[in-house]
């Protein structure tokens, strides 16, 4: 099992002992990100267009030069526009990407200490 501080660089974590959440949910699905990870928050996003991931339809959302999927975590497709986009960044080797969770609800940021937070590896792609 992962932990949460493996997500921050080794000089970054020996700095910190707690960490920012921004819990959110889609369809009755709660999720649970690091701040850190959040870009942006896009209330009432619409899409540029859409595009098929297997038989899943997947809306597409243009920002300048971003092109942003909108990915149902619960990877049953998006059958109407979410009150909001919850814009992730990642990064992997040199590259940069974006993605976004559709949202009902934003609730309040909240705090936990790393050691309290373990991700597991079925739910470290809601993280990453």
């Amino acid at each position: 099992m992962a932990k949460a501080s493996q997500l921050l660089h080794s000089v970054l974590a020996q700095w910190v002992d707690k960490i920012d959440i921004r819990p959110f949910s889609w369809n009755g699905l709660p999720l649970h990100v690091p701040v850190y990870s959040v870009y942006a928050i896009i209330p009432d996003p619409v899409a540029d267009h859409f595009v098929y991931h297997g038989d899943i339809l997947v809306p597409i959302m243009k920002f300048g030069k971003y092109s942003i999927p909108l990915i149902d975590p619960s990877k049953e497709g998006i059958k109407h526009m979410p009150k909001f986009a919850v814009v992730i960044s990642y990064s992997r080797d040199n590259a940069f990407g974006l993605f976004a969770y559709p949202a009902d609800n934003i609730e309040e940021t909240y705090q936990i200490t790393y050691a309290d937070w373990d991700i597991s590896q079925g739910t470290k792609p809601f993280y990453l």
